[in-house]
This record gives structure tokens, sequence and C-alpha cells, in this order.
């Protein structure tokens, strides 16, 4: 997924911040030896900039880390399996945290920040917080697929945003105004003394910590949920990015190449059970759609040919739609766009300039077409024929028939970057509108 090549960068750049932060320290500490005993360490001196960037990356690298190993074992093992391992880990830090670093939390005067705790400490914080929401996930996940429902990543960020969004209302309305309460107590009854007094009684510091302290959940939830909501609200009716997994849209569409895909452009649906809910406009014929083909729950991309009514022949590689051959321009091979095969099963291809409703896209067709005996379809009201621009590599309505037009899911407008293996680089010299 495109969004994993965002938490990577965030990732290794935090891990880089962190690991020359360690470099200071070990720096410093090696100057603190002639120091005199007892004294506190000296900070690395940063800017008030630089420091601002370590505190924020010290802070984010150890969610950064949670993410990616999660990403790498939903993609390995399956999201079974990643639960299982969530569940085991993130109990085991929960139960660690609890015996070794809660004690101490408890003996401190004044809380430590979380840009200054160790990122081994500040990592098994993260995940001892985490371990009610995976338990509530599992259990959730467990309860779907008995019922005979899969999971879906709308469905996993819609659970998330209401664990969060009902963990800090909880929190508002039962909580908040007992500490508010709880705090002018403590105010009240340390009055006697100034603000600056205040911060040095011992005896305040830990009444005061103590009557407006909330529970990690609480703090996780309320740091969470806004993000997961913009995140939701975006994905769901707005934008949301895709990776191309095979090579049925060559050449218009490359293995690799990250698109986005305008969610409301045929209407809002309402997310996770798809019902649209407005019309804003009816598909057109050369849209490059996103959609679940009829009995699948994997999205698929391809470009909309037919729409309701219409009697699609194809034949030799030719199209007709309504008794009418689809126009087609041979490109010259020497002006053939980038990612184009010269050869395919038995034959070789050639790359055309197909033109629907007069509008031209291009198309990749062999010599040895799949396509020697004719077939005619007629679209049903309600439904839309989709066919691969890399017309002989291509599982489209040929084989699965029509599209219904609940299972449309949006219209594919960019490519914004190209990045076909995460052991190469990404590049964006193939940015640009999809035509």
């Amino acid at each position: 997924m495109n969004i994993i090549f965002i938490l990577q960068l965030v990732f290794i750049g935090t891990g880089l911040v962190c690991a020359y932060d360690w470099y200071k320290q070990q720096a410093m500490a090696q100057l603190d030896k002639g120091s005199q005993g007892g004294e506190k360490k000296a900070k690395p001196n940063y800017s008030p900039l630089i420091a601002q960037v370590v505190d924020f990356s010290k802070s984010i690298f150890p969610l950064m880390l949670v993410m990616v190993v999660v990403y790498k074992v939903f993609t390995s093992f399956g999201l079974d399996a990643l639960l299982i391992i969530a569940s085991l880990v993130t109990g085991g830090c929960f139960v660690f945290d609890w015996i070794v670093y809660r004690p101490k939390r408890k003996e401190q005067i004044i809380p430590v920040d979380d840009e200054d705790l160790p990122l081994v400490e500040l990592t098994i914080r993260y995940c001892a917080s985490a371990f009610p929401f995976v338990i509530i996930f599992f259990a959730f996940r467990f309860a779907m697929v008995n019922a005979g429902y899969e999971l879906d990543l709308p469905l996993i960020l819609f659970v998330l945003v209401v664990l969060t969004g009902c963990a800090g209302l909880y929190d508002v309305v039962l909580h908040r105004s007992k500490r508010v309460k709880a705090v002018e107590e403590v105010d009240q009854k340390f009055s006697h003394l100034s603000d600056d007094e205040k911060i040095k009684n011992e005896d305040f510091v830990i009444a005061y910590n103590q009557a407006a302290s909330e529970t990690a959940i609480t703090q996780y939830s309320k740091s969470f949920f806004p993000i997961l909501l913009i995140v939701f609200v975006l994905r769901s009716f707005v934008v949301e990015p895709f990776q191309i997994p095979s090579g049925s849209m060559i050449p218009t569409l490359l293995v690799g190449d990250y698109i986005a895909v305008n969610k409301f452009a045929y209407g809002i649906r309402l997310p996770v059970i798809r019902k649209k809910v407005m019309d804003i406009a009816e598909p057109k014929r050369g849209d490059v759609v996103v959609f679940f083909p009829p009995g699948e729950d994997r999205y698929f991309i391809k470009r909309l040919v037919g729409l309701p009514g219409d009697v699609i022949h194809y034949e030799k590689n030719q199209l007709y739609i309504n008794g009418d051959a689809i126009e087609q321009k041979v490109i010259n091979p020497s002006e053939w766009p980038e990612g184009s095969e010269r050869r395919c099963s038995g034959g070789t291809n050639s790359v055309v300039n197909e033109f629907l409703d007069g509008k031209p896209h291009l198309m990749q067709k062999c010599s040895l077409s799949r396509s020697h005996v004719g077939q005619t379809w007629k679209v049903p009201d309600g439904h839309y024929f989709m066919m691969g621009d890399n017309r002989d590599n291509s599982s489209d309505s040929r084989e699965w028939k029509y599209v219904p037009e609940e299972n449309l899911v949006g219209k594919a407008f960019a490519v914004w970057m190209h990045w076909q293996a995460y052991t190469g680089l990404p590049s964006f010299h193939r940015a640009g509108t999809i035509e």
C-alpha cells in the first residue's frame, strides 16, 4: 500500500534522528565522566528548532517501528496471524510495563515527558497502551468471521475511529469534570502557596499529578482519534490512494504506479457498507474506474467501455459498441510510451490510440489475439462493462461479465508516484493525469 511508503520514510527519518541523538548523548556521557558525582548529565546543546525535531522523532519513532512491523507481519502472514502476534506482544509489554515501569512512575514526583524516556521504555509503553484495543479488535474480528463477514481496511479504520472516539467521549462525559473538581480542591488546599512555591512543593506536585492524571488509554485515544478521523473521512469521501499490482492496464498504468482515485466522482457513498446517499455524476465511456468485480472482495482497476444498454462486440482485438467499430490508430514503435511490452504470448504487441466517444487512450494488443472468435454482450441496466488496456493480458468483463453500479469505488484521475519494488527508490517521473 502507498501509505507504507510514507510510513517508511518517516520511520527511516526519525530513526536516523534518534541514532544521531544517541551518538551525541554518548559523546556527552564521555565528557561527564570527569564531572562531580551526582551531577545530572548534560544534554546535547541543540538549537530550539533541532531540539523540537529530536523530541518529535524520539516520540514518534517507536510508533513508526510498531506500524512498520505490523505491516510486514500483515503482508507476510495475514490478518489473523497479525492479531495473534499483536495480542502476545502487546500483552507481554502490558505485563512488563505493569511490573517494572509502573512502580517507578508512581514514585516519580514530576512525570517524565515522553521525549525524555529511553526508547525501549517508550516503545514498551506504546505497545502496552495498545493491548486493550488489540484485544477488543481481536474479539470483533472473531465475531465477524463467525458471522460470515470479512474485514477490510475501511472497516478497520471505522472500528479504530469508533474505539478511540468512544474512549475519549467516555472520559469527557464521566471523568473530566471529576478531574477539574479534584484539581480545584488541590489548588484550594495549597492556596497559601505562590505559583513558584507550588512547583517546588513536593506534596503539591504529587497531589496535583494524581488529581489531573489520565489513563494511558485515554491519552492515546485522544491523540490518535483526530488523525484516524481525518484519514477515514479523506479516504472514504474524497480521495483514496491505490497501488497498481498487475500489468492489465499497460501501457496506461504500470506495475508499481501509485494512483489517486476520486471517491465522490460517481456519488457519495457511506463507508464500509458502500450505500450511495447522493448522486453526483454518471460514469462515462473511457473512464478508468476502481471497482469490485462480481463475487470478488478485491479492488480491480479497468477502463469502462460499456454503459447500461450497450451492445458490446469484441473480435480480433477490435471493439464494437452498438454496431460501430471503435477507431484505432497505430503508434510507431519508436514513440511507444514507457512500459509497453514488445512481445506477448506467441506473438508481438502493437500499441494504438483507441477512441472512445472521440477521446483517445492508449491500448496494447497482441498479434495472436485471444479474441479470434468474436463474442457479444448486452449490458443490463445498472451495470457496466470493463476492459483492461492490455487487451490480451487482462481479467475483465469478458470473463466475469458485468459490474453492478453499487460495486463502483471511484474514478482514477492521476498517477502521483512510481515505486515498483521496496528494494529500489521511488520516482515521480510518471506523475500526471490519467487519460
